[in-house]
């Protein structure tokens, strides 16, 4: 009776429809979405999309991997086994961009003002000099040479 209830609370909160298939393409979906999140060099922690990630995460790693688990051969086994690994990491790169931006973030727009002005300093003193050499060569080559 009470694998009899799990089953129904288990397909009832989920939209997967009791088939191990859909799980997962369902669960393969979801961490390929997320591994292009982790992808993206200005991720962060939005809690909006964690918090939904979350709750998806554990109906896919616990409440649905129970469910199948009798189903899943070693290679299925082995292959979602990974999937919270990649997660976690993703929301770990996520708030240690979060902690960057925020301890960083100052001396980065500083470092960044610096090189700029000296970027800026240096590309006008080759203008000059530049602007320099091509006048010196026009005078010489526009100089009559005596014969």
């Amino acid at each position: 009776m009470p694998i009899l209830l799990l089953l129904i609370l288990g397909i009832g909160c989920r939209q997967t429809a009791g088939n191990k298939e859909q799980y997962l393409q369902e669960y393969r979906t979801l961490i390929t979405e997320i591994d292009q999140q982790c992808g993206k060099s200005t991720l962060l922690p939005n809690a909006e999309y964690w918090k939904t990630t979350d709750e998806k995460m554990y109906q896919y790693s616990g409440e649905l991997y129970r469910l199948f688990y009798p189903l899943l051969n070693f290679k299925e086994k082995a292959e979602i086994g990974k999937f919270p690994v990649i997660y976690h990491l993703c929301r770990y790169k996520a708030v240690v961009n979060e902690q960057v931006n925020f301890e960083f973030k100052g001396e980065v727009e500083t470092l960044v003002k610096s090189l700029q002005e000296m970027i800026d300093s240096t590309a006008n003193i080759y203008n000059g000099y530049d602007a320099g050499i091509r006048n010196r060569l026009h005078e010489f080559r526009s100089r009559q040479i005596p014969r």
